[in-house]
């Protein structure tokens, strides 16, 4: 009908049923549908999956999604065309990662009780595995981090009603995002002093902080990243495996 638009990353290819999907965010006037795998929704959103699609409030499912973690795959989101194009939401062309993570969170923050999750079969299979690599050695990572402070902004220029969606952005994901850019760096063979001296010098440094938000795994990561990095250990590594 072209009504109904899909996002879909050229490093990933995903097997889904689209036309279940359209079927059903025509027939629920969803403005959001999200056709993830049921145990996908569950692990990262207890609570937001019932048997049969059911609204939910945009402002809710993003702060589940900062307060528990995880990501939403666009490839797997159907967009009301109507909607994107009154809301004049619309991908940035200033960074090269990060950007379909501030857009789903740019369109969550304008929907209201009409996104929907629908759990059906959808795999997600990269295509090419090294794509970015050359990137990550020149600490573009980090534009994930200018993108999601982006949406802290907007979120602060929404009203006081966001107050805890800013919370979780400045206490959780935020942090946590900074940290992830180090981690990948680490395990890409980039040296501690190198990494630091680039976290300070861009103000990163600034967005490791915590609240009561903060859950207390991220909390200890930050402490070890600030008070002796040359410590940190990123996740699934053996102590020694990083330069």
């Amino acid at each position: 009908s072209g009504r109904y638009l899909v996002f879909i990353r050229p490093s990933e290819f995903y097997r889904a049923p689209f036309a279940k999907w359209l079927e059903e965010a025509q027939k629920f006037g969803a403005e959001i549908f999200y056709g993830l795998p049921a145990g996908q929704v569950k692990e990262l959103e207890s609570g937001l999956m019932e048997k049969q699609p059911v609204p939910q409030e945009g402002c809710q499912v993003m702060a589940d999604i900062l307060s528990k973690g995880g990501e939403l795959p666009i490839g797997c989101v159907l967009f009301h065309k109507d909607f994107l194009i009154k809301n004049r939401l619309t991908f940035s062309e200033d960074y090269s990662c990060g950007y379909q993570e501030a857009f789903l969170y740019q369109c969550l923050l304008y929907v209201r009780e009409r996104i929907y999750f629908g759990g059906y079969d959808c795999r997600r299979e990269p295509l090419y595995q090294n794509l970015g690599d050359s990137r990550i050695k020149e600490f573009a990572c980090f534009e994930r981090v200018d993108a999601l402070a982006e949406i802290r902004d907007m979120m602060k220029n929404c009203g006081a009603g966001n107050k805890k969606l800013v919370e979780l952005m400045e206490h959780q994901r935020l942090p946590s995002a900074v940290l992830e850019c180090v981690e990948t760096l680490l395990k890409s063979g980039r040296g501690y002093n190198a990494i630091s001296r680039y976290v300070q010098k861009h103000g990163y440094y600034q967005l490791l902080k915590s609240g009561h938000s903060t859950g207390s795994s991220l909390r200890k990561k930050i402490f070890v990243w600030k008070k002796l990095p040359w410590m940190y250990q990123p996740s699934g590594t053996k102590k020694g495996e990083t330069k």
